[in-house]
């Protein structure tokens, strides 16, 4: 089975690094592109994210969420880049997913059972 994931993150660099690891033990080879709004911290989980995934960085735009009342464009712009990313390196998935950083995935074979 052929899986493509984006996950748009802001600081939750240590439950993405769990999700990845989950995903990446169970299904080999899937195409996961990270796409991270820019919060000028860096971590040791950051820094493996970085090695272990299409890693693509965008501008913070959190200051500017006040004048747009919710998050919602910034995570549309980064699901956006996202997919556009994955569509990039193959457009023959069975299975696509999306997710924020803060959904911890403790079981990846869940995708395939509702599949």
């Amino acid at each position: 089975m052929k899986i493509g994931i984006v996950i748009t993150m802001y600081d939750e660099h240590s439950i993405v690094l769990k999700t990845v690891k989950e995903v990446k033990q169970h299904f080999e080879g899937t195409n996961i592109i990270l796409v991270h709004s820019n919060n000028n911290q860096e971590s040791e989980s950051l820094r493996e994210l970085k090695k272990i995934t299409e890693y693509i960085l965008l501008p913070d735009m959190s200051e500017r969420i006040a004048e747009l009342e919710n998050a919602n464009p910034v995570i549309i712009r980064n699901f956006n880049t996202g997919f556009s990313k994955l569509y990039e390196l193959s457009s023959d998935y069975d299975l696509i997913i999306a997710l924020t950083g803060d959904t911890l995935i403790q079981d990846a074979t869940s995708f395939t059972r509702r599949y």
